[in-house]
């Protein structure tokens, strides 16, 4: 969106300190930022800076290849563990989308060789500690739930994962479009890593706030069927 607000900023969830006392505070701030944003920022992460960066860096290489090197990657076939597309199906859709992805299906089976050579070894690193990141969160949501920190696991809830490389590329008519249009997200949880460049927002109170670009930062948004487990249980 154009216009947003800056008296509002997204919940910081610090993990600091999560395996020497402070579990129940960050249990009750994550409840807190789930039920008032649906989405939170975590720092203290333990997910190395510098892997955040190299992993960036390498989906932006993808991206900006030569069409002809990226062509064999593009399909909308669903059966592909990895894809490379810029739209769905436009009789599903009410606009396209200015962006091109490459996303990776069912990332707790990929093999390496299919991984496309460019990002091959950052992102074999970068999935052992995404799932980590994804673990630990998903404990602390149980908690906050009120359930067993396995409960979310133990019902299947994150078992598949995917992951994407989301490339906003310049726009000569930028007034004219969104990388992205408003949404939410289907699934139960998403976690997002956002370059310097910035641009993400949320709504929020009816309004749209600016999620800040924290250096190690990891943004955690809760999808559609998040939100039913709230309130489920």
């Amino acid at each position: 969106q154009t216009t947003c607000t800056t008296h509002l900023q997204v919940p910081v969830i610090d993990l600091n300190g999560l395996e020497s006392g402070q579990r129940i505070q960050i249990v009750n701030n994550i409840r807190q930022a789930a039920q008032t944003w649906g989405c939170f920022l975590v720092i203290n992460n333990g997910f190395p800076v510098s892997l955040q960066e190299t992993i960036l860096d390498r989906a932006r290489q993808f991206h900006e290849q030569p069409q002809e090197v990226k062509a064999p990657w593009y399909s909308l076939d669903a059966q592909r563990r990895v894809r490379f597309y810029s739209n769905g199906y436009f009789s599903a859709s009410t606009s396209a989308q200015w962006r091109d992805i490459l996303t990776f299906f069912h990332v707790e089976e990929l093999q390496k060789e299919q991984i496309p050579q460019v990002c091959r070894d950052a992102m074999t690193e970068y999935l052992k500690h995404i799932m980590q990141l994804k673990e630990t969160i998903s404990e602390l949501l149980s908690d906050a739930l009120g359930l067993t920190p396995d409960f979310l696991e133990n019902i299947e809830c994150l078992n598949s994962a995917s992951t994407s490389f989301i490339y906003y590329p310049a726009c000569p008519e930028p007034d004219l479009t969104f990388g992205l249009g408003k949404h939410t997200d289907p699934n139960f949880l998403t976690l997002l890593l956002q370059d310097e460049i910035g641009g993400l927002q949320v709504l929020h109170q009816n309004k749209w706030v600016d999620v800040p670009t924290v250096k190690g930062a990891v943004m955690a948004n809760l999808g559609d069927l998040m939100q039913i487990c709230q309130t489920t249980f």
